[in-house]
């Protein structure tokens, strides 16, 4: 369905292009003159099912052009109130409208006729320049970023002008917006009250079928064509269709406090829940207030460090705090400090070459978290490898030992910190919770990229620590997360990394066990590589397993 409109006042062929197309699947195109649709329809004579244009400026042009062409375009004519009777004397059946109001009436009766399917969709077209019309503005007003994207551009109740008109169609070529379908009856309600005073317009009641229609009679157009009448003075008008009664006052009343009540309520709607956002953002606040004070107080609770046993205790505490830190806070300034800090004082630590079995007797003592001691103990053994490996500087075990602590940083959950592999997952308590299952497995398959992502936020942070972060769970054959590389496509640190990684939680799994086994670190690394030589057998990972052996314990 295509429909053309002539109209000088351009609000109105907008108004009517937005209503109908905004209900309708059909299309409109708008005109100020009678050349212009002159040229249009001598281009295109048969694609227009209805004309819709003013009785006296139109009919003796675009009439006659129709006959000529024998076209099967329909007219519908506005006639005012002292035109009617002028009308009345040339037509003998049709109908024509006044006001605003009777041109939606008339025109959702057509198309309702004439079965033209209507839209759907949430959301409707609205032309830019037709939201002048009706500033300011009933509803939301939206732009399109893609197929799948709004964004809002206009809150109810603000105005639209000439220069947001410019902004979109000229800067940002974007000619038309959007609205919900649930504010297109505010808009159209707000244009028929702006254009169709009562007191300066005929009364809705009058727009109806002229005498000699036959309302519900015959279901098709009738030709207003006579005999003997001049092609000038003959009119074609639309089908015959029973008008239903217009609105009385009070049910026009009803209907206005009801559209102001629903703008009002979206209104407090909105407001209340930016009250909610930020009555929880005062809460969050709070509740990280609270947990640094415990922090704090813990912190300062502890032994001076002239009373610590080792400084393996003390790392120990130090990194359990700052990874409580993060937790609360997350990568601040103070707590990449904190982490520097912890950062040389391991590597410090590593170049006096400690004993490992004594570290080891720390962490089976500790109550401190699994996250700490699986770090602490990631950083000396990764260290302890790179150093067999000849890779000794500085620079290196910073890598390693700042990978260590940030390595699970997305995590931050000590049971999901422990998985090693996405098939774990299945086996947790909350299998029956697809829900919960579906969310747990999402948080550990991209904690390594998560973490990469943080550890680049810090300042001055060390080349290949974002690398060995994201590469932590990957594994040579391909089967590891989040990518499934395989060992050609995994660099050199990371390959320690990632065998030190398994080791440790071989270590850990034992001390779980109480094992008897776990005497020191040389019954670990006898048994751990006996069991992992098939799957570290390959490249930089076989150098790697061969290098644990040399370690001095």
């Amino acid at each position: 369905m295509k429909i053309l409109t002539i109209f000088q006042e351009n609000e109105l062929g907008l108004l009517l292009q937005f209503f109908v197309e905004s209900h309708f699947k059909a299309q409109v195109q708008t005109l100020k003159n009678n050349e212009e649709a002159i040229e249009l329809l001598e281009q295109d004579p048969n694609s227009w099912n209805l004309i819709v244009c003013d009785y006296t400026n139109s009919a003796k042009t675009l009439v006659p052009l129709s006959l000529k062409r024998e076209l099967k375009t329909q007219f519908l004519f506005r006639v005012s109130k002292a035109q009617v009777d002028a009308f009345n004397a040339r037509t003998k059946q049709g109908f024509y409208f006044s006001d605003h109001h009777g041109l939606l009436t008339r025109l959702r009766e057509l198309l309702s006729k004439d079965q033209i399917p209507e839209r759907d969709s949430d959301y409707v077209q609205a032309n830019s320049e037709f939201l002048i019309h009706v500033s300011p503005v009933q509803a939301d007003i939206y732009a399109q970023l893609s197929n799948k994207k709004l964004v809002k551009i206009l809150r109810a109740g603000q105005s639209f002008s000439k220069e947001d008109v410019d902004f979109f169609q000229n800067k940002k070529k974007i000619d038309r917006l959007w609205v919900s379908r649930d504010a297109v009856s505010l808009i159209s309600d707000g244009v028929l009250e702006k254009f169709s005073p009562p007191e300066s317009q005929m009364s809705r009641g009058e727009s109806k079928s002229l005498p000699g229609s036959v309302p519900n009679e015959d279901p098709q157009p009738r030709a207003a064509i006579h005999q003997g009448q001049e092609a000038s003075e003959t009119i074609s008008v639309v089908t015959s269709v029973q008008f239903d009664p217009s609105l009385s006052l009070e049910q026009e009343t009803r209907q206005a406090i009801a559209a102001q009540l629903r703008v009002e309520a979206k209104i407090t709607a909105e407001l209340k829940e930016e009250a909610e956002s930020k009555r929880r953002a005062e809460v969050e606040a709070q509740q990280k207030t609270e947990a640094l004070a415990r922090l704090k107080a813990e912190i300062q609770s502890r032994p001076p460090k002239a009373r610590l046993a080792t400084p393996e205790k003390k790392m120990l505490l130090d990194l359990d705090s700052m990874q409580k830190m993060i937790e609360v806070s997350g990568m601040t300034p103070a707590v990449q400090e904190v982490a520097k800090r912890n950062v040389t004082q391991v590597v410090q630590h590593v170049r006096k070459a400690p004993r490992l079995n004594d570290l080891l007797r720390h962490l089976q003592q500790s109550q401190e978290s699994y996250l700490a001691s699986h770090s602490m103990l990631l950083s000396f053994l990764s260290c302890a490898v790179a150093t067999q490996m000849e890779w000794s500087s500085d620079t290196t075990y910073q890598k390693l030992v700042l990978s260590s602590f940030l390595h699970d940083v997305a995590i931050q959950n000590e049971d999901l910190a422990r998985i090693k592999n996405l098939n774990q997952i299945a086996e947790l308590d909350y299998k029956n919770d697809s829900k919960k299952t579906n969310e747990i497995f999402r948080i550990v398959r991209d904690h390594p990229l998560k973490g990469a992502e943080l550890a680049r936020t810090f300042h001055e942070v060390p080349p290949d620590v974002d690398l060995i972060i994201a590469q932590h769970h990957e594994l040579p054959d391909g089967t590891g997360f989040p990518k499934g590389l395989t060992s050609t496509r995994i660099g050199p640190l990371s390959s320690i990394f990632i065998v030190v990684h398994d080791w440790v939680d071989f270590i850990l799994e034992r001390k779980v066990s109480g094992s008897d086994s776990m005497r020191d670190f040389s019954d670990s690394i006898h048994d751990f590589v006996a069991a992992r030589k098939n799957s570290y057998s390959t490249g930089t990972f076989r150098k790697v397993l061969s290098c644990l052996d040399k370690i001095k314990v």
